[in-house]
């Protein structure tokens, strides 16, 4: 296994530590904690260059999961298809006013998305991500059928009030950083959900700027420099 990858006894050791030393100033209200208000130590996996992500967030979730990231790209078409200088960083976060904290769902309706960002911003994310939609139980389920829409296109021009009925999976609107610039402007700073795919059945934590993670030992930010989706 790559030097980079955290062992089980490295990860031992940041936990115990983590629930000993007294709360960070700059984790005071955080929502990534345990039951007793403790801040959560958490993962994320990466290879490639150091700092440097395309997508909108960075996420963060369990060791194991972590491990899988470093080593198997998540998404070809982001990550690349070769894996280089595979690492686990390890970390606490700062997410103090989240989109969405719900553990375990990885969904959201467009009624939530409409109330943060606005009716012509919700059409528009409804509108590129149709294709994801219109795949789903819930679309099959409720709007398709004889007489039914073929898409959300279709559905916004026949029957536009029920736009807030749609449900769309968190982890690509998250991975945009066009929509997670929405947010952005709108006062959030990050997100806690149920993963999806290699995580499903987890929590997956996404903060919205680099300067919200910190070192769980030293309490230093995690990174000097890192280019997200831009920032």
């Amino acid at each position: 296994m790559n030097k980079s990858i955290i062992s089980q006894r490295t990860k031992d050791f940041i936990t115990a530590k983590s629930l000993t030393d007294p709360l960070p100033q700059n984790l005071t209200g955080t929502h990534v904690t345990n039951t007793r208000g403790i801040p959560l130590v958490v993962y994320r996996g990466e290879h490639g260059p150091e700092g440097v992500s395309r997508r909108g967030s960075l996420s963060f979730g369990s060791h194991a999961t972590a491990n899988t990231y470093a080593q198997s790209p998540n998404d070809f078409d982001i990550d690349g298809s070769v894996v280089h200088t595979p690492r686990v960083l390890a970390a606490h976060l700062s997410i103090k006013n989240p989109v969405i904290n719900r553990p375990n769902d990885s969904y959201m309706d467009m009624s939530e998305i409409e109330a943060i960002v606005g009716r012509k911003k919700a059409e528009r994310m409804a509108l590129d991500m149709s294709d994801d939609i219109v795949r789903s139980d819930h679309w099959n389920e409720n709007f398709a059928g004889y007489d039914g829409p073929e898409d959300v296109a279709g559905l916004l021009r026949n029957e536009p009030d029920r736009l807030g009925e749609l449900p769309i999976q968190v982890h690509k609107v998250f991975d945009s950083p066009k929509y997670v610039s929405w947010f952005r402007k709108s006062g959030y700073d990050g997100a806690i959900h149920g993963g999806s795919g290699a995580n499903a059945f987890e929590t997956e934590y996404k903060i919205f700027h680099p300067s919200q993670a910190f070192h769980p030992v030293t309490g230093e930010p995690l990174w000097s420099k890192h280019s997200l989706g831009g920032i």
